[in-house]
């Protein structure tokens, strides 16, 4: 925050009111945000001039040019340059004052022209910058003209250069116009504010706190400057301050005599102090202020027994975070992104690693206000180019990231790369790939040594995936002064319980590092469950089984210093395909920030005050098949608790009580068709209700009459191939259909498909299916069917078949991290013809699936029939050429 003298405020509301820029505008800080631009995209242009005068949208700033293409059918998404424009108003009440532009991001080449003028460039698109403007105005000229060339092209001296998420193309964070005094606090190279706070030798008892930074002096009618701090308590009143003069190159340093009995900063106690730190002219006259908070506290990394936070042991458990948001990509405005952080915080955790890259200052206070701790990192995931530009670049953004971010009492780690040879270069050449690793170990030597020297108080850190030899051997562990590392044992290969024997095996191979697990996470698509879970079903009732396991393993060793989940949200990664195309479902909530109940349980697990929840989350709409002359259905339900027991009562009747382990408590309840009350009360072990909660489930049986799946639905749809429920958001539920067990109707004959040579467990296929976002309907069916017979009662009803060809897929990279299918999956393409007869008449003749709709795409077949007594509905499947196939079917009432 900068801050000037009242008069000088009242004369920038005057002029600002004048310019039309709008009082309304001005901040405290006297920066204006500039949020209305015109936008275009043009790959070819290179200069303003090149640009013609049609073609341009009006956008908003945050905006990113990535929001649809991203999740369309289409592989890719545009990579190019787009251009940005905008009329600075009358600026003649600033001649004489220093002009900025600040801009907190944007991805990731940035060139600036004012008035047909290049200004400037910047490299790097998670990081903050600025341009002096005021050289090129015309303070004559009723409006300046500024133009803004952004390309997110892949760009091999720039990192990222992969990674699991996607690259965001704009100015995709916000962007001000600063006036400064001639003379003001500076760092032109790394866009910080260019004054920066320690906190060294804190104790309970005293504190050490010193000042530093730099200034621009460009009047030196102000005669010698001075630079004043001062420290205020909560209350603003003051604590201490200092008195000093300018030293070599415009720098100063100061120091404050030691705090006594400073007030510490902890998650449970966040409380700061505020630090003004200003510059004064020779009359003692303020000619610029920056305010920042500070945090006394103190903390160490132990490899035996793990951090310690003043003076005590403290685990520390929380998530990661990427920052975009469902049809904003990461152009999400500020105050919706903090909304994280409280998701975080009443989640009960501690921690937030801001990943792979570094993020907005309003995450940042966030954390520090709200009491979370972060380390934060820059883009270098997966792989390096062994080039002296993407040494200078990963270098520049480092320092970049941690002078932005150095006055954040809440970050207690900077990092510096993330998996990095998970994509190793040169596998057909060993000795050649040496090298490469040798390059590797010496851009991670330097970036950590720059790190020590730009901040010795703070701790450093690379993350690591699962091949923990080969880091080991390249000697990547023995770098920072902690190991992140991934570990998805049970998700990417594995079980669940290799977790702790991972953890066991590198604390034994390297027993005087401490370490942290920087990621772990299972798939959860929100519309899926399943009652029997398995491995890469992508349910969410897989995904709690995960990470309860990972919560026991992590709370049961004290060398291991900190967890953090992989990922607080659903986020977009466009290469992906899998149950929901272009996102990553490990989010323990979704990509529009509903919680799932794997963010329920961490709520169980964390929080400190008593907690109730019954696992509804985006799933109360169920359903299921009775069995013969059963009235009812019994499905499990899980109620996530820190309580000792559980009461359920569904519709007032009692169901049980339940003693809650892990976190939960699961109730098997019967449903019958229509609206189930549930209430559930948490006791405590002296069996006193602490807590309650009421919801509710609409359930859709399918009775062995048929008579119920149509009362209040109309429909009833059946998916084919899998165990698994789908929920979609039309509120369709999906029931699996089964081969032919004791009742006398449902499916004949055939298998699941399965993809072949795939080590896990999978369900279906992992390809994108074009035309439709029910992804998980037509990635799974029955290969080689006879029959389907429902005894449907007298009536007309409509029948829809789904399709989609799953054989044929196109050649697909398996995902790097799945270290059980490190090769690329191809399907062979099998040709099938088949006829299908709807109540013995000829439906679909000589069905030619591929022809009709060609692979991974859905398609779909209507007919209406009408039924008698004792008839239903049969749908009979001939073979002509291969297997008839069917992924899914439904069924409306008329």
């Amino acid at each position: 925050m900068r801050y000037y003298t009242i008069f000088f405020v009242a004369f920038l509301i005057l002029a600002f009111s004048k310019s039309g820029i709008g009082q309304q505008q001005l901040q405290a800080d006297n920066r204006i945000t500039l949020a209305n631009w015109l936008f275009k995209k043009d790959s070819l242009a290179t200069d303003p001039q090149d640009l013609s005068t049609t073609g341009w949208s009006a956008v908003t700033v945050p905006h990113s040019w990535n929001t649809q293409d991203v999740m369309d059918d289409v592989p890719g998404y545009y990579r190019n340059k787009g251009w940005y424009k905008l009329q600075l108003p009358n600026l003649t009440a600033y001649k004489g004052k220093n002009l900025r532009l600040h801009f907190d991001g944007a991805n990731q080449e940035v060139q600036l022209f004012v008035n047909g003028k290049a200004v400037g460039t910047h490299v790097g698109g998670y990081t903050a910058f600025s341009f002096i403007i005021d050289p090129y105005i015309d303070f004559s000229n009723s409006a300046n003209e500024v133009f803004v060339l952004v390309n997110n092209r892949f760009n091999p001296d720039i990192p990222p250069l992969t990674a699991d998420f996607t690259f965001f193309g704009g100015i995709y964070r916000n962007v001000y116009l600063e006036v400064l005094p001639k003379n003001h606090f500076s760092d032109p190279l790394f866009g910080s504010k260019g004054v920066f706070y320690q906190t060294t030798e804190v104790t309970a008892e005293k504190a050490q706190l010193r000042v530093f930074g730099r200034v621009q002096l460009q009047d030196k009618k102000a005669g010698a400057v001075r630079i004043k701090s001062r420290l205020l308590d909560s209350n603003q009143k003051l604590v201490a301050e200092v008195l000093g003069k300018l030293g070599a190159q415009d720098s100063f340093k100061l120091s404050f005599k030691p705090i006594t009995n400073p007030k510490l900063w902890s998650p449970e106690n966040p409380y700061r102090y505020t630090l003004e730190t200003m510059l004064l002219d020779k009359n003692g006259a303020i000619l610029d202020k920056v305010i920042a908070h500070v945090g006394f506290r103190y903390f160490h990394f132990d490899p035996k027994t793990g951090f310690h936070l003043n003076g005590k042991p403290y685990k520390l458990i929380g998530v990661s975070r990427h920052q975009d948001f469902k049809g904003l990509g990461n152009a999400v405005p500020y105050d919706l992104q903090v909304q994280d952080l409280h998701f975080l915080k009443d989640m009960g955790g501690n921690f937030l690693r801001v990943a792979h890259y570094p993020q907005i200052p309003a995450i940042m206070e966030a954390c520090d206000s709200l009491g979370i701790l972060t380390s934060v990192e820059i883009p270098l995931v997966n792989e390096i180019t062994e080039s002296s530009a993407f040494t200078q670049h990963s270098l520049h953004m480092q320092e970049e990231m941690i002078r932005q971010n150095y006055n954040y009492c809440s970050v207690i780690i900077w990092a510096h790369m993330n998996e990095i040879l998970l994509r190793p270069k040169f596998n057909a050449d060993k000795p050649r790939q040496e090298v490469y690793f040798q390059s590797i170990y010496k851009l991670a030597k330097q970036l950590d040594s720059l790190t020590r020297r730009l901040d010795p108080y703070r701790y450093t850190m690379l993350a690591h995936h699962g091949a923990v030899e080969l880091y080991h051997r390249v000697g990547l562990t023995r770098i920072a002064m902690l190991n992140g590392w991934n570990l998805y044992p049970g998700w990417y290969g594995g079980t669940i319980a290799d977790f702790g024997k991972q953890l066991d095996h590198i604390h034994a191979m390297m027993p005087d590092i401490p370490f942290m697990v920087t990621e772990y996470g299972a798939d959860a698509d929100p519309r899926i469950h399943a009652f029997d879970p398995i491995r890469f079903d992508k349910s969410v009732e897989y995904a709690v089984l995960y990470h309860k396991g990972y919560l026991k393993d992590f709370f049961n060793r004290p060398f291991v210093a900190g967890a953090f989940a992989w990922n607080l949200s659903d986020f977009n990664s466009e290469t992906r395909a899998e149950s929901m195309p272009h996102i990553n479902n490990k989010g323990l909530l979704t990509w529009d920030r509903y919680p799932k109940n794997t963010y329920y349980l961490y709520q169980a697990a964390l929080k400190k005050e008593p907690f109730l929840q019954i696992g509804t989350a985006l799933w109360r709409h169920r359903g299921g098949i009775a069995a013969d002359n059963i009235t009812a259905v019994v499905q499990p339900l899980e109620i996530y608790s820190n309580q000792h027991q559980i009461e359920l009562t569904v519709n007032g009747k009692a169901i049980a009580t339940k003693t809650v382990q892990q976190h939960s408590a699961i109730f098997d309840v019967p449903f019958t068709s229509g609206l189930h009350i549930l209430k559930a009360a948490a006791l405590d072990v002296q069996g006193n209700v602490v807590r309650t909660q009421t919801d509710s489930i609409h359930f859709q049986l399918v009775d062995p009459n048929f008579v119920e799946p149509f009362k209040n639905t109309g429909a009833v749809h059946f998916s084919l191939g899998e165990n698994r429920y789908v929920l979609d958001a039309d509120k369709r539920l999906w029931i699996p259909l089964r081969q032919q067990q004791g009742q006398l109707w449902g499916l004949t004959g055939g298998k699941d498909f399965k993809l072949a040579n795939r080590g896990e467990a999978n369900v279906g296929t992992d390809r994108n299916i074009a035309g439709t976002d029910l992804d998980p309907v037509y990635q799974t069916q029955q290969v080689g069917l006879e029959e389907l017979f429902f005894p449907l009662p007298e009536g007309r009803y409509k029948v829809v078949l789904h399709f989609a060809e799953l054989s044929g897929a196109k050649e697909k990279e398996a995902l790097p991290y799945d270290l059980e299918n490190p090769n690329a999956v191809v399907t062979q393409l099998q040709n099938r013809v088949f006829n299908v007869y709807l109540n013995h008449s000829l439906w679909l003749n000589d069905f030619d699936l591929i022809k009709v709709a060609g692979t991974q795409k859905a398609h779909e077949e209507v007919a209406e029939v009408q039924t008698y007594k004792n008839q239903g509905l049969r749908l009979k499947f001939e073979k002509i050429i291969g297997d008839p196939v069917l992924n899914a079917i439904s069924i409306y009432k008329l």
